[in-house]
């Protein structure tokens, strides 16, 4: 024999469900205190005018770096020629749909078209949108691959394309 054994289903009212907000949280906004990280990949173009005034480049680029999210990175470099002993210098943008930061970079003390310097120092120096009046500084490590002509299957080179040369900036 089976004992009677009853339950009562009841039914509880749960709490409002906000879909939370797709924009990201930036804890360095309206002018806070930043530190970058993250990678930024691209493509460089050099251009020489004089090698006594040393080498111009230009940078261009993409990727993620926190408290921005996903950027898009413009910017360049000038490397100290036989002319003069002196320092990487340069600037990038990081841009995203909220604003822009813009980066001053500085690398070490080089002289006669030093190689590329393992890491540069930046310093924020502006900000749009979001991130007026933010502030930071920090290191980033700067890798550079030259442009290089493919290989066939076979082995020899393909001289009808020539793979652009590309950077990696970790922040």
């Amino acid at each position: 024999m089976s004992t009677g054994q009853r339950f009562h289903i009841q039914v509880e009212a749960l709490e409002d469900r906000t879909v939370p907000s797709v924009t990201p949280l930036v804890t360095g906004s309206a002018g806070g205190q930043v530190t970058l990280h993250g990678d930024v990949r691209g493509t460089w173009a050099a251009s020489f005018a004089n090698p006594g005034t040393g080498v111009h480049e230009t940078l261009n680029g993409w990727g993620t770096v926190q408290p921005l999210g996903r950027v898009q990175a413009s910017g360049d470099l000038q490397i100290p020629g036989f002319l003069r002993m002196g320092q990487w210098r340069g600037k990038l943008t990081l841009t995203d749909a909220q604003g822009s930061l813009t980066l001053s970079l500085l690398g070490p003390l080089a002289g006669n078209f030093g190689k590329t310097p393992g890491s540069l120092s930046y310093t924020i120096t502006g900000g749009t949108g979001q991130y007026a009046g933010t502030s930071g500084h920090g290191t980033a490590g700067l890798q550079q691959m030259p442009p290089r002509m493919p290989r066939d299957t076979f082995g020899p080179v393909r001289p009808d394309y020539i793979i652009a040369a590309e950077f990696v900036l970790h922040f």
